[in-house]
């Protein structure tokens, strides 16, 4: 379930920045509580399904543990290796390295962009997608040359499983790295995140009832003495 979440925001935000240089005027009027709803309303949906194939293979194999990887909610019940493979394979991250393609033809193109500007947008993709598929690839590594080999031998199913539960632990690291790289790396997103945590912690501190140490300063004007000098003519 991690792995579609990840990849999900992976893709949510290759499409937003897309969208916002490609047309920037249309970008900066949006809606942005509708906008983000239309995204995490994606999430949820497929969230939502994810959750119902995993209580749907609990009902259809009440004895088998489900852990809730790929392979609970998608193959035990689909029986089809393709889907499998397509799903574990990089051609998942296509379409999010598409946009982040598009993304960097557009802003080759725009003149009017700063180069210090520029550096850091370049900055921020490399990283991100250097992050994601690096990651991505570690992970299926591990369960490619280690994984499958053992799984094929007599090697304990709880160590199986320890090892499977690692290796996609590795890859949603990649995934919930984005929102760091992108506070390092961008000053709007760093309005964005701060501006946010101040709500939650305003919040937070409402529903447990904590009272909000603010000191205010007090500025009194500085009144100087005038000194009328009164000329005599004579």
């Amino acid at each position: 379930m991690g792995f579609f979440s990840n990849l999900l925001m992976f893709s949510s935000l290759s499409v937003d920045r897309l969208i916002a240089a490609a047309f920037p005027i249309f970008y900066k009027n949006l809606n942005k509580k509708h906008y983000i709803c239309c995204h995490v309303s994606v999430l949820i949906i497929v969230s939502c399904f994810i959750l119902y194939r995993m209580i749907y293979v609990v009902i259809q194999y009440p004895d088998w543990p489900v852990t809730g990887n790929i392979a609970d909610t998608l193959g035990m019940i689909s029986y089809d290796s393709t889907i499998m493979n397509f799903l574990l394979s990089l051609f998942v991250y296509i379409p999010p390295l598409f946009c982040y393609f598009l993304l960097g033809l557009i802003l080759i193109c725009r003149k009017e962009t700063s180069e210090q500007h520029m550096k850091k947008i370049y900055r921020s993709i490399l990283i991100i997608i250097s992050v994601n598929i690096g990651f991505y690839l570690l992970g299926w590594m591990i369960g490619q040359f280690i994984y499958d080999p053992l799984a094929d031998s007599s090697t304990n199913p709880i160590n199986l499983f320890v090892l499977l539960v690692f290796s996609m632990i590795i890859v949603n690291i990649g995934g919930a790295a984005n929102a760091l790289i992108l506070y390092l790396n961008s000053c709007d997103y760093q309005k964005a995140y701060k501006k946010e945590f101040s709500k939650i912690k305003h919040l937070l501190f409402k529903c447990l009832n904590i009272k909000q140490h603010t000191s205010t300063i007090h500025i009194q004007p500085r009144i100087q003495n005038q000194i009328i000098r009164v000329v005599n003519p004579s």
